[in-house]
């Protein structure tokens, strides 16, 4: 079976930014270690990544907003995120 094109986008933003992204993991982990000193670091490191993941939604659903598929780019932008909310629960959190 063919992979799902959200699945084929996410795999592509983090095969991109893979630096990144496991950048963000380490400071997660010293983030419950030591709140106080990597909050700043990962509220930022947040902030990039949000971006990155909106800029790759873009990409997923551009073309098709503005047509009658407009409900189908709505869905595919929900399964789009519900991934990334399983692979990084916490990235949009607030700090």
């Amino acid at each position: 079976m063919a992979t799902p094109k959200f699945k084929k986008q996410i795999e592509t933003m983090l095969a991109e930014n893979k630096d990144l992204f496991s950048e963000y993991e380490k400071l997660e982990e010293n983030y419950v270690k030591n709140p106080s000193k990597y909050k700043e670091e990962l509220g930022e490191m947040r902030r990039k990544l949000l971006r990155i993941m909106r800029k790759h939604e873009d990409r997923l659903c551009a073309r098709t907003e503005n047509t009658k598929y407009a409900n189908y780019s709505e869905n595919l932008a929900m399964l789009f995120w519900q991934d990334i909310r399983a692979i990084f629960p916490n990235v949009e959190k607030t700090i």
